[in-house]
């Protein structure tokens, strides 16, 4: 009987890792998606915008318009309908319980993580540049800085508000929960990773990929995106205020100048207060466990499962494409 039985977990440990290298081979496909929509939506929309309006000086308001349903729109449409049946298959996992206030002490840990990150990839970078000339990690916003007020309105509503529903839909949505039947600790690595990769530059990869790993440990926790949606806007706000609110408002009037330099102030303080606390609610989250992840399917491990994954050419032909954005 014990043979048996043995025969029988072997065919289904293989049953089951064949179903997650078909798995990943979406995934690699789905990688191929966001690198051409990101490669080619921008030129279909404007194409699309040069039917009713000129395009010869575009407008602010358009140009980020563009850029957000360039961005967003097909892949999110795509990748529905890539992974809709995994997504249908998927049954919420009850046995999570964070404690009270786990997501803050999640997000402001991988806020301060993140950092460290960024800081790491600029130091390799400087090295890099001293001994062979490469040059210095360009700012991803270059030349997309508000000028004005109204600028800056119209940028802090695409980057704080509809880049974090977005993102959010995307990776802690549709690109989390389907692998999530091969365990949460290789959903969460994966997601956060092609979140960091589909910022596209060294500039945002180590915070993006580091703060998105932890933003897919709670969107798993609560089994929910709207915790984390919420504190993606919420970081979004900080960091756009810090750094784009004071040079906005230099053409405005001294009471607005006032009043923005207050809340860059603020906003500064605020992200100086959370990095410095992430230390201690880094060691909090280890201490409670937060990055204890299930292994939901009984037959492949979490070290199989991220093996299958990597393994897998069609994911790696998409990791490959992915690292194209880093070259424009």
């Amino acid at each position: 009987m014990d043979q048996e039985q043995n025969v029988f977990d072997i065919k289904l440990y293989a049953a089951e890792k064949a179903n997650l290298k078909n798995l990943a081979g979406k995934y690699g496909i789905a990688m191929i998606i966001l690198v051409l929509n990101n490669k080619f939506a921008p030129y279909l929309f404007l194409r699309i915008y040069s039917l009713f309006a000129s395009t010869e000086s575009l407008p602010y308001t358009s140009l980020l318009a563009l850029n957000a349903v360039s961005a967003y729109l097909l892949p999110v449409i795509l990748l529905f309908f890539l992974f809709r049946e995994e997504i249908r298959a998927f049954v919420p996992d009850k046995g999570y319980k964070p404690f009270r206030g786990e997501a803050f002490c999640l997000f402001t840990a991988g806020m301060t993580t993140g950092i460290f990150g960024t800081l790491l990839t600029k130091l390799i970078n400087t090295a890099v540049d001293k001994l062979f000339g490469t040059g210095e990690i360009e700012d991803a916003f270059a030349g997309m800085e508000p000028q004005n007020m109204a600028e800056f309105g119209v940028f802090a509503f695409f980057i704080c508000i509809i880049a974090p529903i977005a993102e959010e839909i995307m990776f802690r949505s549709l690109l989390l929960k389907p692998l999530r039947a091969y365990g949460d600790l290789t959903a969460v690595l994966v997601s956060g990773i092609l979140f960091g990769l589909y910022h596209g530059n060294f500039d945002q990869f180590a915070y993006a990929t580091l703060l998105g790993i932890f933003f897919s440990t709670i969107a798993v926790k609560y089994n929910s995106i709207i915790p984390v949606t919420i504190l993606h806007a919420a970081n979004n706000i900080i960091v756009s205020c810090a750094s784009d609110l004071g040079g906005a408002c230099a053409d405005a009037s001294q009471q607005v100048k006032d009043i923005c330099e207050k809340i860059v102030y603020i906003c500064g303080s605020l992200s100086a207060i959370l990095a410095f606390l992430g230390f201690f609610l880094l060691i909090i989250c280890i201490a409670r466990k937060c990055f204890v992840l299930r292994t939901v399917n009984r037959y492949l491990s979490n070290k199989d499962a991220l093996a299958a994954f990597v393994s897998t050419p069609l994911a790696i032909i998409g990791i490959l494409v992915m690292f194209t954005l880093f070259m424009d």
